[in-house]
């Protein structure tokens, strides 16, 4: 039985378990489970991070984007294949390579 119905009235959002509240810092908000771990990968001189995260729940990796607050500050989990065949060949995508390369 899932109890994450805030309200039945449309001006007032309700919760469900697949939209859970992220927060910011590295840690995502989930009921009764461990956080989702995450190692900084690159800091841009504007703020934005780029974090190599692991959802431990359902053994997924992804890297997370946290841009900086004047741009939004919209957090984004971007699945590590489509963070590599990106265009843009930047230093957070060289960091990730170079962390990657360290496991072998």
């Amino acid at each position: 039985m899932q109890c994450y119905q805030l309200a039945q009235r449309r001006d007032l959002p309700s919760l469900s378990p697949t939209s859970q509240p992220r927060a910011k810092r590295g840690f995502s908000l989930r009921r009764g489970s461990e956080p989702v771990r995450t190692r900084e990968i690159y800091r841009s001189p504007t703020g934005d991070r780029w974090l190599l995260a692991r959802d431990t729940d359902i053994s997924r990796v992804f890297v997370r984007h946290e841009p900086n607050l004047p741009s939004g500050g919209q957090v984004e989990d971007i699945e590590i294949g489509a963070f590599l065949i990106a265009a843009r060949n930047g230093p957070e995508k060289q960091e990730l390579l170079r962390l990657i390369g360290t496991l072998a």
